[in-house]
């Protein structure tokens, strides 16, 4: 694992970077070894494998499948590289892998507005083919908007950033930026980690692990990943464990045997997306420059 020293300034500065080669051979061999099983099974009510959203699949307790990535994501120069950019101790607020496997239409550009970071750690390529990532540097202090409009996109078209990224590569973005991504195909594979201030773990989701993955961890990684803080306080998917048999999982079988059993199903109408309030903006966290 290598941090090149200019990656805080353009992280800072434009809200993303990328940096090549983040992940060794070795390590990636190990991670499609650990993932692969769980990426096979289906997430029914008491099973902890992918589950179906949006399209794709998502596994979302890493720390159940995958040692390699544990250690890679609480790597102690990572967790320098965030306290250095949030002025105090990170924690791992997502954790996930998300599988692209079926055409997705583009996702426009928008803000996350929470205040974090993102390192996406490349298992595939990422280019046009399957959605390409987007943004526009410096936008990641402009808190006006959710979704970006049309026309203060169109101003600053000339300012849109495409990210290329190669297999064991890792981008770095502030989820605060305006990003986008681009309709592509299916085929890309990306585990998703979001960084957060220690002072904020209402941002950070509850996951499940395995002890056995965190043995030989120091005080620090174990803080990081959540161990001894104050509860994590967005429950994620962890709400599906242990819960009965209903309604979500017939929605899951029936998109299950539409995306990959080549079932004609009727389709429901789509919801209208939920607008999202203001009010619940927290304060930006960052290291005075």
């Amino acid at each position: 694992m290598f941090i090149p020293t200019d990656a805080r300034c353009a992280l800072s500065v434009d809200g993303a970077t990328v940096v090549p080669s983040f992940l060794s051979a070795e390590q990636l061999e190990a991670i499609d070894a650990e993932i692969e099983p769980w990426l096979r099974q289906i997430a029914w009510s008491n099973t902890l494998g992918y589950a179906l959203r949006s399209r794709d699949k998502w596994l979302d307790h890493v720390g159940l499948c995958s040692p390699t990535l544990v250690r890679v994501a609480l790597d102690e120069r990572l967790l320098d590289f965030f306290a250095s950019l949030f002025g105090e101790e990170p924690i791992v607020a997502e954790f996930s892998i998300h599988d692209s496997v079926t055409p997705n239409p583009e996702l426009p550009f928008h803000s996350d507005q929470d205040g974090g970071l993102i390192l996406y750690l490349m298992l595939t390529h990422m280019d046009e083919s399957n959605g390409i990532f987007s943004y526009i540097p410096g936008t990641q202090t402009d808190r006006r908007f959710f979704y970006v409009p049309a026309e203060e996109i169109g101003r600053r078209r000339d300012a849109i950033v495409p990210i290329v990224a190669r297999r064991g590569d890792a981008v770095f973005f502030d989820q605060d930026v305006w990003h986008r991504r681009s309709a592509g195909g299916a085929g890309r594979r990306v585990v998703r980690l979001l960084y957060q201030p220690a002072s904020r773990p209402g941002g950070a989701v509850d996951r499940l692990y395995r002890q056995t993955l965190l043995a030989g961890l120091s005080e620090r990684q174990l803080r990081a990943f959540g161990i001894g803080q104050p509860p994590f306080q967005r429950t994620g998917r962890f709400t599906r464990i242990g819960r009965a048999f209903g309604r979500e999982e017939i929605q899951t079988f029936v998109q299950y045997l539409r995306r990959f059993c080549n079932v004609d199903l009727r389709r429901a109408a789509p919801k209208p997306p939920k607008a999202v309030s203001a009010d619940r903006l927290g304060p930006r966290i960052r290291a005075v420059r």
